[in-house]
């Protein structure tokens, strides 16, 4: 039992993560919330809260129950005088409270908090918008960001992993807040790691009810640890960073090709071996023009909007044109350079070219719009540090991504750390900016892979030397065995000047008992991973692979029984130092890294049988039905992100004997949900002739189409290559009676043919199953065939739950039509695309006229169509029309038919069934 009755103010905020403004007020009694078991306090929201402070009054609520038992009860403040006056009053929000003590809460920027407490109230405020609380970019979340704050500070919480058990919360009988009057907010402008609600893998990754689970306590668990961004910094502009130039081939390759690359045989542009990708010729200064021009544009509907991306796309610099060249300082002698970092030296450093690219740049944008803030990468070939005798400034933004180096991941030689510190301060020295764009968390699988403190060491480096935010590519989600490497990379974007190993006795405190038993077990991974450098450094470049999508075909290698029994009889020592204690969460957390380090014995298995060529394919099997087996027992308890796994499960063995054959058969029928009924066609025409290209369709897409008993439809199913992904399609075809009647596997840019034969009449349905971010789905029939526009399992979809009711489209152009039922008196359709996307959407009523043209529509500027009409005597065809914006990149179009809308759309409106929706038994 932790008893903490009162706080130093002093040490509450020499503990902060945030930088504080602090002002002196009068001597005031604490405030007491719960005393010896009984509420002392009650939580007041103002009349008309918006949700950020009703979640963040349920946040404290929690924890305050968890902490005491006790829970606090809520009133709205023109009901709160008819509290009892001795309780205390705990006002969250923009309250009239905090009016009359004078917070001024509308002036406060997005993100700042204001806690003040005495005399029995305590206020905790910010400037509260509107927006989905859970949302990194829900900006106005000064009032949460204060809640978690004093829960830390007072409350001594701790959020470990993702879930009720990862939540560390000390036990107490009182709970008194002590006097403050102070402000606070995030130091980062903006704090991201990235991942994604992705869809299940009913496979080898999540099931369905898994994958909502995990993904909805991840989300959680993210905002606890001030995940977001602010709304008054640059990473609120239209497109801030991202790869600028990736279609500009195709826009300007034919009329300029002196603008992008030239390669060593005098060719311009794409040379067949990089993925059909360019980088461009930065010093040609018609480009400059023309970079300028297109920006210009962009912001003539944007005229708040300073911000200017100029990211080179996702390839090396290449281009060796005289003038190029001549910005590039002297060449290194490789012989000096640290052999593990070579890399960043091939085909040669181009730092300083693009330093002086983006100087020169700056220099013209700045006579548009002195306020102009622009932001480029130091990336692959350019990340070293550019010339000295190149100055750029604070408006000027640099993404630092180091990349491509053979010794750049954790851990590496001291030797390679220094030289990764030197490279930041030298973007540094020029004036600039900094973000953190890193991809170093990519790597480990889910092995008990453990760099924490190198990772802490580099971290707190560059938060000292200009770092204004992050962006780490990607929470791979391992909270059983990477533990360390995980918690210290929340922590740290919130207290990146603490000592790892301070923040680290927060996580071993959790299991109280077993502390040091569980520190002594991520030590010990710790100094195996370091001593397995070199080693795996050898086996990568031996057997050829990726690390990232590869790495489970080395832990036989890494992790042999021997090493594993030593580690376990750590956790032995762990579970008996808490088998008799009165808190049975600790004992259930050693059992969370137990399960943990089980899996990794299950993966090992899997890993050496695929990896012997003669293990028989029974064999195969066995041991891959055992992993799934496994998953599908400890997937709720939030061990490991199950997607991940099967991501890199499937990069390392796809197509290899009796792996291909177990994916395609593991619950499919549940993947593709269950027959519609009948859907008799309504009989539309065209508005005009039918385009002959298809739908690309990215993430899970659904197809229906209608037979009479003994006709035949035949089927093309083709995986759509996007990039470098090798992602294969699952597919599943499933007939009138709802029994499956085909399924397959279709490998990356290949088509599978299928003919089916109706035995009754009624409706056939496709699915298609696709991460949401892969490659894409192309289905084609001899017959008109509707795409379902919503999935039709509802909740129980693998899809994710931002992306469930709404078509990913890819780079598709031309008419969609729907069926508007005679009775609809209103409908609305929303039109968005991802934050570097751009498109045009037009939408046509049923005599073929122009409703309305929105230009420029993309992720953080969604466009909804929202049309009244007077009910008609028939059922009426509309048509949406997409089309590449005007200005920008052209590929991902999001669409979502809001209800009561039918749930059908197609290119051949004869296509359209005459219901107006799936029927909703179909979706529970």
């Amino acid at each position: 039992m932790i008893q903490i009755d009162r706080m130093n103010r002093a040490l509450l905020l020499s503990a902060t993560l945030f930088l504080w403004a602090l002002w002196p007020i009068a001597a005031h009694a604490d405030t007491p919330i719960v005393v010896e078991g009984h509420a002392k306090a009650v939580v007041v929201l103002p009349d008309d809260a918006l949700p950020i402070p009703e979640y963040a009054a349920d946040e404290l609520i929690y924890h305050v129950e968890q902490a005491t038992g006790v829970r606090l009860a809520v009133h709205r403040e023109s009901d709160a005088s008819d509290v009892d006056p001795q309780m205390s009053r705990v006002y969250i929000g923009m309250t009239r409270k905090a009016d009359e003590a004078g917070l001024e809460l509308e002036a406060l920027e997005s993100e700042v908090f204001v806690l003040q407490s005495g005399d029995g109230q305590l206020i905790i405020a910010g400037h509260d918008g509107p927006g989905d609380p859970l949302s990194e970019r829900t900006t106005h979340s000064g009032t949460l960001w204060g809640v978690y704050e004093l829960l830390e500070q007072v409350l001594e919480v701790r959020w470990l992993w993702p879930g009720d058990l990862g939540t560390f919360v000390p036990e107490r009988t009182s709970v008194h807040v002590p006097e403050m009057n102070v402000k606070g907010r995030p130091q980062l402008e903006r704090r991201r790691v990235r991942w994604n609600e992705r869809p299940a893998q009913p496979g080898l990754g999540f099931s369905h009810d898994g994958a909502r689970n995990y993904y909805r306590d991840l989300g959680v668990f993210m905002r606890r640890h001030r995940m977001g961004r602010s709304a008054e910094g640059f990473f609120q502009g239209r497109r801030p960073y991202g790869h600028a130039f990736s279609n500009w081939w195709d826009e300007y390759g034919e009329e300029h090709p002196e603008w992008f690359m030239l390669l060593e045989d005098g060719s311009r542009g794409p040379d067949g071996r990089r993925g059909g990708r360019t980088s461009m010729c930065v010093s040609n200064t018609e480009l400059h023009r023309e970079i300028i021009r297109r920006w210009e544009a962009e912001r003539a509907s944007q005229v708040d909007d300073h911000t200017l991306n100029i990211c080179e796309n996702d390839l090396r610099a290449y281009c060796t044109c005289s003038d190029c060249k001549a910005w590039d300082s002297p060449q290194p002698n490789i012989r000096s350079i640290p052999k593990g970092v070579r890399g960043a030296y091939e085909p040669f450093s181009a730092s300083t070219r693009y330093a002086r690219f983006a100087q020169a740049i700056y220099e013209r944008a700045v006579e548009v719009d002195p306020d102009v803030v622009m932001t480029t990468y130091a990336y692959l070939n350019y990340f070293t540090a550019p010339s000295s005798d190149v100055q750029l400034n604070s408006n000027i933004i640099v993404g630092f991504c180091p990349w491509g180096l053979h010794d750049g991941w954790f851990p590496r030689a001291p030797e390679t750390q220094a030289w990764v510190k030197e490279q930041w301060k030298g973007w540094a020295d020029t004036g600039a900016t900094l973000f953190y764009r890193p991809n170093w968390f990519l790597d480990g699988y889910i092995a008990p892979y453990i760099y924490a403190r190198q990772f802490a060491d580099i971290f707190s480096f560059v938060s000292e030397n200009n770092m204004i935010a992050t962006d780490f590519d990607t929470l791979t989600g391992q909270w059983a065995t990477q533990a360390p490497n995980l918690y210290l990379l929340m922590r740290m974007h919130s207290h990146p000047s603490l000592p790892a190993d301070t923040l680290l006795d927060e996580y071993y405190q959790a299991f109280g008992p077993a502390a040091s038993h569980v520190r002594e077990y991520f030590d010990y991974w710790e100094a195996h991973t370091t001593r397995q450098r070199v080693r795996l450094l050898h086996l990568v470049e031996a057997m050829d692979l990726n690390r990232r999508f590869h790495f489970a075909r080395i832990m036989p290698d890494l992790y042999p029984a021997r090493v594993l029994n030593e580690a376990a009889t750590i956790l032995d020592a762990a579970e008996a130092a808490v088998r008799d204690s009165a808190n049975d969460d600790y004992a259930a957390r050693v059992d969370f890294l137990r399960q943990g380090l089980a899996h990794v014995r299950k993966v090992v298995a899997v890993a050496a049988v695929f990896e012997d060529e003669s293990t028989s394919s029974a064999r195969r099997h066995d041991v891959l039905n055992k992993l799934i087996s496994f998953r599908r027992q400890v997937e709720g308890m939030n061990i490991a992100d199950l997607n991940w796994a099967a991501d890199v499960e499937n990069a390392s063995w796809q197509g290899q004997r009796g792996f291909q054959r177990i994916e395609q058969s593991v619950d499919f029928v549940a993947a593709t949900r269950r027959a519609i009924p009948s859907l008799e066609p309504a009989g539309f025409e065209p508005h005009d002739s039918i385009p002959d290209h298809a739908i690309i369709v990215r993430g899970n897409a659904n197809y229906a189409l209608h037979l009479e008993a003994g006709q035949a439809v035949n089927l093309k199913i083709t995986c759509y290559q996007i990039g470098n992904y090798q992602d294969a399609l699952p597919y599943g075809v499933v007939n009138a009676s709802g029994e499956v009647i085909a399924t397959g596997l279709v490998k990356s840019d290949e088509t599978d043919h299928v003919r089916v034969v109706a035995e009754e009449v009624g409706t056939i349905t496709i699915h298609t199953a696709m991460r949401w971010n892969g490659n894409a789905s192309i289905v084609e029939a001899d017959r008109p065939l509707a795409l379902i526009g919503r999935s039709l399992a509802g909740d129980a979809s693998n899809e994710p739950r931002s992306t469930r009711n709404r078509l990913n489209l890819f780079r598709y152009g031309g008419k969609l039509y729907f069926r508007v039922p005679a009775e609809l008196a209103s409908f609305e359709i929303e039109v968005s695309g991802k934050s570097s996307t751009f498109s045009k959407a037009s939408l046509i009523d049923a005599q073929g006229r122009t409703v309305e043209v929105r230009d420029g529509i993309h992720g953080n500027e969604p466009h909804r169509f929202s049309v009244s009409r007077e009910p008609s005597s028939q059922d009426e065809l509309w048509a949406l029309r997409i089309e590449p914006a005007s200005e920008g990149t052209f590929s991902d179009v999001f669409i979502e038919f809001m209800d009561p809308l039918p749930d059908f759309l197609a290119v051949d409106p004869a296509a359209l069934p005459r219901q107006t929706s799936v029927p909703s038994g179909l979706r529970d």
